[in-house]
């Protein structure tokens, strides 16, 4: 959940309805998108009844209750077709999410067309963040009669094709470019683990490598005693530091 949602008019508004405190509501709301992301991948949480909903986010209140407090602020829409919709998922998916859908021929329910829905209008626009974990790449709709049924081995074999080029991605950049190019090459496992964590994206590590390249050089400026060790450096996110701060840090030792 965003910083900012804490504080919007969206998210008072399901507390004063259910009558909980906000840490109670931000809970409630990240069990949906769990929810969601698990059994309704497309958005389409309809396709669950309402008391199936709350038992899923582990709610022990009103079925009914619950569903029309996330309606009225805001956060799911109600559906002709597919009688409720996560409100805008189709905007806030994130890749993961969206590949799986291209790849097995899937559309977003809030893109629907061909459907009818109805909006909470009186409720702002707040941009919602998708549920961690990722749903997995592996989910089928499930056949007329709620039953899901095993992905097809195609599916199985992009997804897997795709997570072992992530890992050779990450590898290469690892051993290949950030390895060699740190200057105290200590703690590598502990370095690997941290940096899986912290840059798990192209665009992060190239970013990491390309202001490690700009540090070096006041790193090294003193002894290797002074140099915190890779995974201390990616922990702290030192990438984002500015060179004068490094180069003050005269009187620490790692």
């Amino acid at each position: 959940m965003k910083r900012s949602a804490i504080n919007h008019t969206k998210l008072k508004k399901l507390c004063r309805i259910l009558d909980v405190k906000a840490y109670v509501a931000v809970g409630l709301l990240e069990s949906l998108w769990h929810l969601t992301g698990r059994e309704a991948v497309a958005g389409d949480i309809g396709r669950m009844s309402n008391e199936d909903i709350t038992t899923g986010i582990d709610y022990d209140g009103n079925a009914e209750h619950l569903i029309d407090a996330l309606f009225k602020s805001g956060w799911i829409d109600k559906s002709a077709k597919y009688r409720l919709v996560v409100h805008d998922w189709h905007d806030h998916a994130d890749d993961g999410v969206q590949k799986f859908l291209k790849r097995n021929h899937l559309e977003f329910a809030s893109q629907d067309s061909s459907d009818v829905v109805e909006t909470c209008r009186d409720m702002s626009r707040l941009p919602m963040p998708l549920p961690m974990p990722l749903p997995s790449p592996l989910y089928t709709p499930p056949d007329e009669h709620g039953f899901h049924l095993e992905p097809p081995a195609e599916t199985r074999k992009l997804f897997e094709e795709d997570a072992e080029k992530e890992q050779s991605d990450f590898d290469r950049w690892f051993d290949g470019e950030f390895w060699q190019l740190y200057p105290r090459r200590v703690g590598k496992a502990a370095a690997r683990r941290a940096a899986k964590r912290k840059l798990n994206t192209p665009g992060k590590r190239r970013f990491a490598a390309e202001m490690l390249k700009k540090q070096v050089p006041v790193l090294t400026l003193r002894g290797k005693e002074y140099i915190p060790y890779p995974a201390t450096w990616v922990n702290r996110e030192s990438w984002n530091d500015e060179i004068a701060e490094i180069s003050k840090r005269k009187e620490l030792k790692w």
